[in-house]
């Protein structure tokens, strides 16, 4: 499915810029909606990105903002709709054309996957500075004027509300200079408590290279992420993977991670150093189990999420699992070194 999004995304790219940002800054809403409302992220994330694939059917000049049209244009103009729920058909992504075909029908029995995208999209074309014929509103005038429509679900709206909020705070942040590094921090400092703990159990040195192996391995699963610690040290694998497969798909699944781990296993004669590998591994993925998004148990269902969604990135309980294992980790050097 990755390539085909990379496709349409590239096709909307060059059919018109606008759509592109307009289909990217949904998707977004779409992703942390869903978060906070503690559904598959990674689906809404990609219905966001696939809701107005039906533009790219329509004429150009009745895409160009800067120009009024007719009631005959715009008839044309809404078919995009119908147009998009028949292309992804077409593509074998059913699982998205309903939303595409009624994310415009402004009723009140519309399910609820459609009126998240729904939200998202009339909001982002509320507040965008492209918007056409009127000019942009607040972020609280656009929650406001979806209230008064009284057609969605208050706890989509109110998920929509915390939603632009997170992510004005995670821009405002990123132009501070923070960022998750946090994370992957925690990945390795726990990594490496473990390791050692397993290194003083069998008698062996706490600082050696299979604690070493454990801490990359620990890392491993977010080489899909080019803003991960790993990613950053591997700017353009990180890129490709990224492109090919998207964040939290293949590399942090249980399907591919346990293909992975036998494979290491009996390519080296199950080897100590490869079990370390595989503690590394499996610590990562059994931490990201305790955040909001959660893992897949399998890499060919965007479906298969589990977790206990205990975890905010860079949260409390992110943090202090960090100190912990910072504490455990000082404290076996110290006492076995």
């Amino acid at each position: 499915m990755q390539k085909t999004l990379s496709l349409i995304l590239q096709n909307m790219s060059e059919k018109n810029a606008t759509l592109l940002t307009h289909s990217l800054n949904v998707a977004k809403l779409c992703m942390v909606i869903a978060r906070n409302m503690g559904m598959d992220e990674e689906f809404y994330y990609t219905a966001g990105l696939l809701h107005d694939v039906g533009k790219l059917l329509v004429p150009n000049a009745l895409l160009d903002k800067s120009i009024t049209i007719g009631k005959e244009e715009l008839e044309i103009l809404k078919n995009h709709s119908k147009w998009g729920a028949e292309i992804l058909r077409l593509l074998g992504l059913e699982q998205f054309s309903t939303i595409a075909l009624l994310h415009h029908q402004d009723t009140a029995d519309l399910p609820l996957s459609v009126q998240i995208v729904s939200v998202a999209d009339k909001f982002e074309t509320m507040t965008s500075l492209w918007r056409q014929y009127k000019k942009p509103v607040s972020h609280k005038e656009a929650i406001d004027e979806l209230w008064r429509m009284q057609i969605f679900r208050p706890t989509v709206i109110e998920a929509l509300a915390i939603a632009q909020m997170e992510l004005i705070t995670k821009k405002r942040i990123t132009k501070v200079g923070g960022g998750g590094d946090m994370r992957g921090y925690t990945h390795l400092a726990f990594a490496f408590a473990a390791a050692s703990s397993i290194q003083v159990l069998t008698h062996k040195d706490v600082l050696s290279l299979p604690v070493m192996v454990a801490g990359i391995s620990a890392l491993l699963p977010d080489v899909d992420h080019p803003d991960s610690l790993l990613g950053r040290k591997v700017k353009l694998i990180s890129w490709v993977v990224n492109k090919l497969f998207g964040h939290r798909t293949v590399t942090h699944s249980i399907d591919f991670a346990v293909g992975l781990c036998l494979t290491v296993l009996l390519s080296s004669g199950f080897a100590y150093w490869a079990w370390m590998f595989v503690l590394g591994y499996m610590t990562h993925l059994l931490l990201d189990n305790l955040t909001k998004t959660g893992i897949k148990l399998s890499m060919f269902r965007h479906d298969s999420t589990i977790g206990l969604r205990l975890v905010k990135t860079g949260g409390v309980i992110d943090t202090a699992i960090f100190l912990i294992c910072l504490l455990v980790l000082g404290f076996l050097i110290t006492k076995h070194v």
